[in-house]
């Protein structure tokens, strides 16, 4: 690992699109990143349906991002829990929307940065688009 400060994101990142982007981007500022995926298992388990993108295609989109030094894949929430005790980061940078909520690995990051979603970029949102372009055109 380098001199420079461990900063750590994590997230399903299936579809990856350019809010992940600019988080990425937010996240590089401070440091050298680290990006925790789930697993296609611990997708289906959180989101009901196995990922659009499988986890080795997600690391690969991801691994290619300016900024990202490494990607590694957790099963669970235990698995995620050991990772940041095992890494123990300088900085979290994770979605404002978990800032009133319990954040796995917190306690091993010795600053937590909250980032502010870009709205109408999400993978749920960019799914139903797909789907209402593809209910238009079958009429």
């Amino acid at each position: 690992m380098s001199d420079r400060k461990k900063v750590v994101v994590n997230g399903c990142f299936d579809i990856i699109h350019p809010g992940h982007i600019k988080l990425i981007e937010h996240a590089a500022q401070h440091g050298d990143v680290y990006v925790f995926i789930n697993s296609d298992d611990s997708v289906e388990d959180l989101k009901g349906h196995r990922p659009y993108l499988g986890e080795e295609d997600r690391a690969e989109i991801l691994r290619a991002i300016k900024g990202v030094r490494a990607v590694l894949i957790f099963k669970n929430q235990e698995d995620l829990h050991n990772l940041y005790a095992w890494m123990t980061p300088d900085v979290m940078v994770i979605g404002d929307e978990y800032r009133d909520k319990t954040v796995v690995g917190k306690e091993f990051c010795k600053k937590v940065v909250f980032f502010k979603k870009l709205p109408g970029l999400s993978t749920s949102s960019i799914v139903e688009r797909i789907r209402n372009a593809a209910s238009t055109d079958l009429r």
